[in-house]
């Protein structure tokens, strides 16, 4: 017994001593690491989370398989730790009712989503060949390939559909496949609700998912991807309405009787689910699908729709029903009666006391306003502002108050020369930088200030793009969502969004001002100054010199000016007569008005001689007093509840 223990003390020493490295030879133990899991995540999705099942292949021979379902959100997650790069990826399920097979590549592991861009830029890397037959057959040597022209597949996809990109605000350079994606119909796949991306045959199909319009047709297999986008055809920027669900129409002209779906998207919730309802008794029927059955009368009815997730959040719009099938918008227009357009929240009529109050002072000349409904941005000497409404916290976004002039940064790097007005556009401010003659973007969330369009202090007039074209005397922005209009001496601009094409629509250079109604070039304007818009009409203030007056002298007109015809016509005031005096149309008349804005119903106007904001109903030309006592003529805005005016500081008309 005792000589068997010692032989297994022996052994154990043995053990130790060599198993351990604890000799004094040359031999050295190892101690093995511990391994860190790799992984593959992303998103699933086409404007919806794709319902289904995603695969994963990866390089090795023979190749390895793993298989996941797609969660509810649209995201999921593989385990590749003892895989081998590069992977190919494939998603099929259904989403609003249709089938999808989707493909998708990862270099490493990271993120890697699954949408029908990817898909695009599989195929493109694949010859404009549909990738499924190497998927079912894979050699390391085919994903490798695949792999290696997927870059270049992407920046070529990148630069055709840059128009289709810039219409929803999303950044040319967004990389469909590695960059931050969430199934929540903002960017990226905002852009799969709107349109239907396809690659079939060797062709890449782009259609406006609202009425099947065509946007861009490019075959996948040639040496570059040439076509234009038809940027007409796209569906126009969804406006956030009361709340957070988007509501647009397939069919947004109903004869009587007629019928039309109706779609809902609700920002920020799983649950995409809403209640249909017509408000007015009478006013038609709608289904639980949205489908809509028009009265028998002819009239102007609404259509709401309530979250399911959170009964606050609903949206409401108006279908104008008649008996003639051709009155009305283009497809697929978003059509809210309370949103954000041009700058300001219309569709709810203000009901105002008239009472204003200072709700903050700013450090400089204040002229330029506009706002998101929870937010005010504002101009400040030469910088850029955010105010929250609800707390009143103010932050510098670019610029600094006191320092001008002309460089493109991000923050307090950026410099502007004493910038005139701005507009907001989704995630993007454009600021009209009048006295540099120039029109500066501003992406809010990081403060980045790029020049969009005009030359730094050249002054002319000049229609091209972005920095070809010369602005005489830029000084009121305002925008439709697809388009910036811009208040330009005598003429108003139109500068595309997706393009910065800028053109003139109406009016002439400088040389030859005047007030002449008409259409196009043969309008005539004076100094025009704030502009203001509905979505199919820019009204405009138009200051006038009177001769002989002492103060202030300049009298004013309120033109209007039909955005698909450039036709021209004065609604409000008088070229000769300097007051304050009510009335209808031209009967009323104004002192040096210069800003504008509207709730979609009225018309707003500050008034630099008078002190004083005047209302004009558009339907009536009806011209009344909202406010007085405030000081100077700047900007103006409307975030639905209350007027905002600014000029050394802002003030709030309840």
């Amino acid at each position: 017994m005792i000589r068997n223990f010692s032989t297994i003390l022996m052994v154990i020493f043995t053990m130790v001593l060599f198993g351990c490295g604890g000799s004094g030879g040359s031999s050295s133990g190892t101690i093995t690491p511990a391994v860190t899991a790799k992984t593959i995540t992303g998103v699933a999705a086409t404007g919806t989370p794709i319902a289904g099942t995603i695969y994963l292949k990866d390089s090795s021979t023979p190749t390895v398989q793993l298989s996941t379902p797609i969660a509810a959100d649209g995201s999921y997650s593989f385990d590749v730790t003892n895989l081998t790069a590069p992977y190919m990826l494939k998603a099929i399920g259904t989403a609003n009712s249709q089938n999808y097979t989707l493909y998708s590549m990862a270099g490493a592991p990271g993120v890697a989503n699954v949408n029908p861009l990817t898909h695009l830029a599989v195929t493109r890397a694949n010859g404009g060949t549909d990738p499924a037959a190497i998927f079912v057959a894979m050699t390391p040597a085919q994903v490798q390939a695949l792999q290696a022209a997927i870059a270049t597949a992407i920046s070529q996809i990148q630069a055709i559909i840059q128009p289709i990109m810039a219409q929803y605000n999303i950044p040319t350079n967004t990389d469909f496949i590695a960059a931050p994606y969430t199934a929540n119909h903002t960017g990226l796949d905002l852009l799969f609700d709107m349109v239907a991306i396809a690659a079939n045959n060797g062709t890449m199909t782009v259609t406006n998912k609202t009425n099947g319009a065509p946007v861009l047709t490019t075959v996948l297999n040639g040496t570059t991807l040439s076509g234009t986008v038809t940027t007409g055809n796209l569906p126009a920027m969804p406006t956030k309405v009361v709340g957070a669900v988007y509501v647009y129409t397939l069919t947004p002209v109903i004869t009587v009787g007629g019928t039309a779906t109706f779609n809902a998207i609700v920002l920020g919730v799983a649950n995409q689910s809403v209640i249909w309802s017509v408000v007015e008794s009478g006013g038609g029927s709608i289904t639980s699908a949205g489908v809509y059955t028009a009265s028998a009368t002819a009239g102007t009815y609404h259509i709401k729709a309530t979250s399911v997730a959170d009964a606050t959040q609903t949206a409401t719009v108006a279908e104008i029903i008649t008996s003639t099938a051709n009155i009305g918008g283009g497809g697929g227009t978003t059509i809210p009666i309370s949103g954000l357009l041009g700058g300001a929240i219309q569709g709810k009529t203000l009901s105002l006391t008239g009472t204003a109050a200072k709700i903050a002072t700013t450090s400089s000349y204040t002229n330029g306003i506009t706002t998101d409904g929870t937010n005010l941005f504002y101009t400040d000497g030469s910088s850029i502002c955010q105010m929250n409404i609800a707390t009143g916290v103010i932050t510098t976004l670019a610029g600094v108050v006191s320092t001008s002039g002309s460089v493109d940064g991000t923050g307090t790097a950026a410099r502007f020369l004493g910038p005139y007005d701005l507009t907001i556009v989704g995630p993007y401010l454009y600021v009209l930088d009048g006295n540099n003659g120039t029109i500066r973007k501003l992406e809010i969330s990081t403060g980045k200030v790029t020049t969009f369009a005009g030359q730094t202090g050249v002054i002319g007039h000049t229609d091209g793009t972005g920095t070809a074209a010369v602005f005489s005397e830029p000084f009121g922005i305002t925008n439709d969502g697809t388009n910036l209009y811009v208040t330009d001496n005598g003429c108003i601009r139109k500068v595309e969004i997706a393009t910065a094409k800028v053109t003139t629509i109406a009016g002439v250079s400088t040389q030859t001002q005047g007030h002449v109604d008409g259409t196009g070039t043969a309008a005539r304007f004076g100094q025009i100054i704030g502009i203001t818009t509905d979505g199919t009409n820019l009204y405009v203030v138009d200051p006038i010199f009177v001769s002989g007056a002492i103060a202030m002298p300049m009298a004013g007109t309120i033109r209007k000016i039909v955005i698909s015809t450039g036709e021209v016509t004065t609604i409000a005031g008088s070229t000769t007569v300097i007051g304050t005096t009510n009335g209808i149309g031209t009967a009323a008349t104004f002192s040096y008005p210069s800003s504008i804005t509207t709730d979609g119903v009225n018309l707003y106007i500050t008034e630099q001689g008078a002190s004083e904001i005047r209302k004009i109903v558009i339907s009536t030309g009806e011209v009344s007093k909202v406010a007085s006592g405030l000081f100077g003529g700047g900007g103006i805005t409307t975030d639905g509840n209350a007027i905002y005016t600014v000029n050394a500081a802002i003030y709030k008309i309840n």
